[in-house]
């Protein structure tokens, strides 16, 4: 009995395309940010890379907006 059948498959390689694609975008978006300490931007990449879609979803609820303030 095979468990695994090729639609479910494709479903499995598109979720992680998906995740994939938006782990991209976020690390561009993340790139082109300025940040107070190199350190905290270095923990978004960590957790993103090595957590991609826990990292993505604590970076879209709450990393985005910590960018360094420039209107001093």
């Amino acid at each position: 009995m095979n468990l695994i059948t090729n639609e479910f498959a494709f479903y499995i390689w598109a979720i992680i395309f998906l995740v994939l694609l938006i782990d991209i975008i976020i690390l561009v978006d993340l790139n082109k940010k300025k940040y107070d300490s190199s350190l905290e931007k270095l923990i978004w990449i960590s957790l993103i890379i090595f957590f991609p879609l826990i990292g993505c979803l604590l970076y879209l609820s709450m990393g985005r907006g910590t960018k360094k303030n420039i209107s001093k």
